[in-house]
C-alpha cells in the first residue's frame, strides 16, 4: 500500500496543493509502480527464501469521489492483482481470520 501511494504522489511538490492533487498523472504512476513490481518480482525469485507481502484491500467499498483515491484504488487493486498471480498462497485476512483464495 505505502509502495502504491509513494509512487504516485513520487513527482508532487512537498507538500502538494490540492490543485496537484487533482493533476496526478495515472499512467505516469502506473509506469512507476510496474518498475517497482518487476523489481520486487525479481528479487522474490531470486531466493529460496520465502516472502511474505502485506497489503490492504480496497475494492471492497465506495468508489471515492476524488481523482486521487480513484486513482489509488485502482492501481493498487492492479498492484495487488499482480503480486497475487505471482504468489504460491494468497490469504485475505478478515477479523483475524485467513480466507485462503490461493494455495
Amino acid at each position: 500500500t505505502l509502495l502504491v501511494t509513494n509512487r504516485i504522489l513520487q513527482n508532487l511538490p512537498d507538500p502538494p496543493s490540492d490543485h496537484d492533487l487533482d493533476k496526478v498523472d495515472e499512467s505516469a504512476a502506473q509506469e512507476r509502480i510496474t518498475a517497482e513490481l518487476d523489481a520486487l518480482l525479481a528479487a522474490c525469485r531470486a531466493e529460496d527464501t520465502p516472502w511474505i507481502v502485506v497489503s490492504n484491500e480496497v475494492g471492497q467499498g465506495l468508489v471515492p469521489p476524488y481523482h486521487l483515491g480513484r486513482v489509488f484504488r485502482d492501481l493498487q487493486g492492479w498492484a495487488n492483482q499482480r503480486m497475487a498471480a505471482e504468489a504460491d498462497r494468497v490469504p485475505l485476512m478478515v477479523a483475524g481470520l485467513p480466507l485462503d483464495l490461493k494455495g
